[in-house]
């Protein structure tokens, strides 16, 4: 996984309890960020997700921060598949250039549950 700008998705994101998305999301990693309990994944999400999906935002969210939801489970690198990750909502300025995220701080804003997949045809396939 580079953490650069690049034409490909690093992954894709679905779930059956994501309501944020009927089709999953192209994923592109962003930043790697320690928290104070595990490692979290900024990425940038394709679709971005629609203003007033989720409440409290009144604009669209094309940032969202992952984490394993499985002690022993690792984004760094991804060995199996699929890998089950929350997914968390930035709401603090500045989260992208922060080297550790706290967040006990009130940084994230704790969304929902996905999935993870290495090809848009895997992350449809669960959703069927």
């Amino acid at each position: 996984m580079n953490c650069t700008s690049q034409a490909q998705p690093d992954f894709y994101m679905s779930s059956s309890e994501y309501r944020l998305s009927e089709e999953p999301r192209r994923c592109y990693a962003i930043k790697k960020s320690k928290g104070q309990r595990s490692d979290f994944l900024l990425v940038r999400v394709e679709p971005p997700i629609p203003a007033g999906v989720v409440e409290g935002y009144d604009r669209e969210i094309d940032e969202v921060a992952i984490q394993p939801r499985h002690v022993g489970v690792s984004l760094f690198p991804i060995t199996r598949w699929p890998v089950y990750v929350h997914v968390v909502l930035p709401i603090a300025p500045g989260v992208r250039y922060q080297k550790v995220i706290y967040t006990e701080m009130g940084e994230l804003y704790a969304e929902s549950w996905a999935e993870l997949y290495p090809t848009m045809q895997a992350a449809r396939d669960k959703r069927l």
